[in-house]
């Protein structure tokens, strides 16, 4: 059985997926021109399929094998559509991929800058080391609130990370805070004014 192709590009995906959509150019038709997807973003190399004719429409298919050594997070996506010497730009915009949940998923360099930093703290407090290097720097047993003040900024950060990761698949918190008036003639024990 194979995947029924999307319409447009998708607004996410998850990595080790196949994509599959169809999309459709009037100005530029599938007889005419060939549509090249490109996906990319600072600091990684360029995702490139060619999309196939589908009638009027181009069929944009990337196999699982492709998606699966693509990052997580947001690229940026541009078609680019060629005849002969001439090249146009269709679409442009954003895709967010998502982390395959079926592979080992990395740490972020926050989450193991955390993980080092307890490592040390643990070393200071445990007694073992009268000293420990974290970051390039030695710390002392004096220097502990400054690393638990670095921890609490690293905490913060991975805590940040990880809802945003939630959020892109639906499970993070809203972000909303709930705001409720309690009246203070309806507290317990009743309100007695001048009592």
């Amino acid at each position: 059985m194979s995947l029924a192709p999307a319409t447009g590009v998708p607004s996410q995906f998850e990595a080790g997926n196949t994509l599959i959509f169809t999309e459709s150019l009037p100005a530029f038709p599938a007889s005419v021109w060939t549509l090249a997807f490109v996906l990319n973003r600072p600091g990684s190399s360029p995702v490139t399929v060619t999309a196939t004719a589908s009638g009027f429409d181009f069929l944009v298919t990337l196999a699982a094998s492709d998606t699966a050594a693509i990052a997580p997070g947001v690229w940026g996506f541009a078609e680019y559509l060629t005849a002969g010497s001439e090249r146009s730009t269709g679409n442009t915009g954003t895709i967010t991929v998502l982390p395959n949940m079926a592979a080992a998923l990395a740490l972020s360099p926050a989450a193991q800058m955390l993980a080092a930093l307890n490592a040390a703290i643990l070393k200071l407090t445990a007694g073992t080391e009268r000293s420990v290097n974290f970051n390039g720097q030695q710390f002392e047993k004096k220097d502990l609130g400054e690393l638990l003040k670095s921890r609490t900024l690293l905490q913060a950060e991975v805590y940040r990370e990880n809802a945003r990761d939630a959020a892109l698949r639906g499970d993070g918190p809203s972000g909303r805070l709930g705001i409720q008036f309690v009246s203070p003639y309806n507290q317990y024990p009743p309100y007695a004014p001048g009592v």
